[in-house]
C-alpha cells in the first residue's frame, strides 16, 4: 500500500467510528502502520495547558492530566513549530511521558526516540499528535512531507469534532480560552448524495449525517418541477443578456417546450449553461434591428435528439425501428434520419445543419458518407 491510499485507509477508518473518543483511537492506531512507537497521544490546547483526548500505550491515569507547555520544553518547541517535529536521541530535554509507558517491561526507561507534531485549523494552533519510543532510531527515515499529511489529517479530526459538539450541545469555546459560550443557530445543509448510502459505504461520517438530518427536506430535481422551468429559463436569460451587453431576448415556445421535455440530469445548472449557449448561438445569428431570439436549434445537439424522439414509445416508433436490427444498424438509421430532417431544415445548408447539430462541417460529411447519405 503506497502512501496515498495509507492517508485515504485511516480517513476512511475516521468516518466508520461514531464518537469523538473512538474517532480519536482509531486515527492513534492506524498511525501504527507508518510510525513504529511505543505510546503515542493527542492533545487539545486548553490555553496554556494541552489535555490528553486520546493515548495508546501509556497509563490509564494520563487522560486525566494536563500538561502545561511552559512545564515541558519539548511540548512547547512542538506548539511553536510550524511542521513536524523529531528530536535528537541525545536530547537532555525531558520528556513529558518518561515514566508513563503501560508497558512494565518499559517501566522506568528513559523514552529515546521523540516526535511531535503541531495541528492546525485556519493556521490557529488547535492541538499536538505525539509519538514516543525507547529505541533511538525508531523514527529514522520517516519521510516529513508525510508526517506533515497526517497532522494534516489530525487536526482536520480534531476541528470537525469541534463542530460535532457544537450541534450537539450548543456550545463553543474559543481555542485556547476556558470560557465555553453557547450558541442559539439553526443549520441548514444541502446536498445532493444520497447520504444513507455514503454512511453505509464508509464516505461520509456517521455522526455529521445523525447531527444533520435532524428534519429532512427532500428538494425535488428540476424535470420533476416542470412549471419552474420557463421562470428559471427566463430569469437565466436575463442575467446572461446584461452579462454579455445584450437587448431583451426572447425564448420560442417551441425551445420552451424542448426544455420542458428534456430530462436535466444537471439540474438547475445545466439550465443555467444551456441558456448561456443558446444565447451565444442566438446573438451570432442575430441581425440589428431585429428580435433576438432563441430558437429550438440553438439548445443544442442533445435538444435535437429530444425533438426528434417525440411522442416515441417502447411499443412504438422506437420499437419499430431497432426490430431485426443490430444496436448498430439501429443506430445508423437513427442517425442518418437525424441529419436529412436537419439538413431539410436548413434548406440544404450543410455548415448550418453540421453547427446546429454540434459537429465540424467535415465531420459531418464523413458520417453522411458513411451512413450513405446523398
Amino acid at each position: 500500500m503506497n502512501k496515498i491510499e495509507l492517508l485515504i485507509s485511516i480517513a476512511s477508518d475516521l468516518t466508520s467510528a461514531l464518537d469523538s473518543e473512538s474517532r480519536y483511537g482509531r486515527l492513534l492506531e492506524s498511525l501504527r502502520r507508518i510510525i513504529p512507537y511505543d505510546a503515542a497521544s493527542l492533545l487539545r490546547v486548553d490555553g496554556e495547558a494541552l489535555r490528553v483526548m486520546a493515548a495508546i500505550g501509556l497509563t490509564e491515569d494520563v487522560m486525566g492530566r494536563s500538561f502545561m507547555k511552559g512545564d515541558h520544553p519539548r511540548l512547547e518547541i512542538i506548539c511553536n513549530a510550524a511542521e513536524p517535529v523529531r528530536f535528537r536521541a541525545d536530547s537532555r530535554m525531558p520528556d513529558p511521558f518518561d515514566g508513563l509507558l503501560m508497558d512494565e517491561t518499559l517501566t522506568g526507561r528513559r523514552i529515546h526516540s521523540c516526535l511531535g507534531c503541531p495541528l492546525f485549523a485556519d493556521s490557529t494552533l488547535i492541538g499536538v499528535l505525539t509519538a514516543d519510543a525507547v529505541a533511538p532510531d525508531a523514527f529514522d527515515g520517516l519521510d516529513a512531507t508525510f508526517l506533515s499529511a497526517i497532522a494534516a489529517l489530525a487536526g482536520a479530526e480534531m476541528h470537525t469534532t469541534e463542530l460535532m459538539e457544537a450541534l450537539q450541545n450548543g456550545e463553543i469555546q474559543k481555542i485556547g480560552a476556558g470560557q465555553v459560550n453557547h450558541v442559539n443557530v439553526r443549520l441548514i445543509a444541502a446536498t445532493n448524495r444520497r447520504l444513507k448510502q455514503e454512511v453505509t459505504a464508509g464516505r461520509f461520517r456517521a455522526d455529521l449525517f445523525h447531527r444533520l438530518n435532524v428534519y429532512p427536506i427532500h428538494v425535488p430535481p428540476l424535470r420533476e418541477r416542470i412549471e419552474d422551468i420557463p421562470l428559471l429559463a427566463g430569469h437565466f436569460c436575463e442575467l446572461t443578456q446584461r452579462r454579455i451587453g445584450l437587448g431583451t431576448v426572447r425564448l420560442e415556445q417551441d425551445a420552451l417546450n424542448l426544455l420542458k421535455r428534456y430530462n436535466w440530469p444537471g439540474n438547475i445548472r445545466e439550465l443555467e449553461n444551456v441558456i448561456a449557449r443558446a444565447l451565444l448561438r442566438a446573438s451570432s445569428d442575430h441581425r440589428n434591428g431585429e428580435q433576438l431570439t432563441i430558437g429550438p436549434h440553438h439548445l443544442g445537439m442533445e435538444f435535437e435528439v429530444t425533438a426528434s424522439t417525440e411522442g416515441m414509445s417502447p411499443g412504438g416508433e422506437i420499437r419499430s425501428m431497432i426490430k431485426g436490427r443490430t444496436l448498430r444498424e439501429a443506430s445508423d438509421e437513427f442517425q442518418r434520419d437525424l441529419i436529412l430532417r436537419v439538413v431539410k431544415d436548413t434548406g440544404g445548408n450543410w455548415s448550418e445543419a453540421a453547427r446546429r447539430l454540434g459537429m465540424h462541417r467535415s465531420n459531418l460529411h464523413k458520417l453522411a458518407v458513411r451512413l450513405k447519405i446523398h
